[in-house]
């Protein structure tokens, strides 16, 4: 089983302001890289076409101006991204045709009791009231009952029955009939949209995204909405491991005697980052480096 292990808290104003500015500009960059390779993979998609001359990995290098290993590390998250879109993809086409399964069965089983309703109206109008053996209406002496699970309905003559009950109950049925009809067209809509098109993402979030015309604090101050959808963007990123490196990353680096975490940015800034320790895990994680 896969573990995550979190360090304590560094605080910005423990490291020097060259270093807070240069990871700054490394997640920017990082991200944007990320964003860029998601994109690009959604546009061939959509419009079947290549976008580019060079492999993901080389296009992304030569546009942001990485090494490879943070290369690697955005192409191989916005892969996986990519993949979680298409998982989500088949969850939610299945999803769909269950749906369409469930109203399919409920339409079913409508025109079904509409059908015995209507045969029991045509008999009504040929003079001879005739009923289903199995339906809940029937003709008991003059009278004419419904029967339910906790109740019985009961009509005195025919003329109530008919136009009282049945009258009513074929006008209910086939409205209802209707909107399962129109339940089932939106739904094959849906499902025809869920296997031809390639969603995209929101990278921050939609529904942060959506604030800025919803919220009050951001409609008031779009700035504000712009510092913190900027943040969500872009406060973080995965750097993936190798098994032939030495600390199992060739980009960071972890002292265990001074339990420094040290690493050079794509702008060549050389950062370490002191007391980096983990409150629980500290053993596993000097023992797997």
């Amino acid at each position: 089983m896969k573990k995550a292990y979190f360090s304590n808290r560094i605080y910005k104003n423990t490291i020097d302001n060259l270093h807070v500015d240069s990871i700054t500009h490394t997640l920017f960059l990082i991200n944007q890289a990320k964003h860029f390779c998601f994109q690009t993979q959604v546009k061939e998609k959509r419009s079947g076409k290549v976008l580019r001359s060079e492999s993901m990995q080389k296009t992304v290098k030569q546009k942001y101006q990485m090494n490879d290993y943070y290369t690697n590390s955005a192409v191989q998250d916005a892969n996986a991204m990519m993949s979680s879109q298409n998982e989500l993809k088949k969850m939610y086409v299945a999803n769909k045709k269950e749906q369409m399964s469930s109203v399919k069965k409920k339409m079913k089983s409508t025109k079904s009791r509409l059908t015995v309703l209507r045969k029991i109206k045509q008999s009504f109008a040929k003079g001879k009231p005739r009923f289903n053996k199995t339906s809940r209406e029937q003709q008991k002496g003059n009278y004419f009952v419904v029967e339910f699970k906790k109740k019985t309905d009961i009509y005195y003559h025919g003329y109530q029955f008919e136009h009282e009950y049945l009258d009513k109950e074929i006008t209910f049925l086939n409205a209802k009939l209707g909107r399962l009809s129109f339940k089932l067209d939106r739904f094959q809509k849906q499902l025809l949209s869920l296997e031809n098109d390639t969603k995209s993402a929101v990278f921050g979030g939609k529904k942060l995204f959506k604030h800025q015309y919803t919220l009050d604090t951001y409609i008031q101050n779009h700035d504000k909405w712009k510092r913190d959808f900027h943040q969500k963007r872009y406060s973080r990123m995965t750097i993936s491991g190798r098994k032939d490196a030495k600390d199992g990353n060739f980009v960071f680096h972890y002292n265990t005697e001074s339990s420094a975490l040290s690493f050079q940015t794509p702008d060549s800034v050389y950062v370490e980052i002191p007391k980096l320790v983990f409150p629980y895990g500290q053993e596993q994680v000097n023992k797997a480096i």
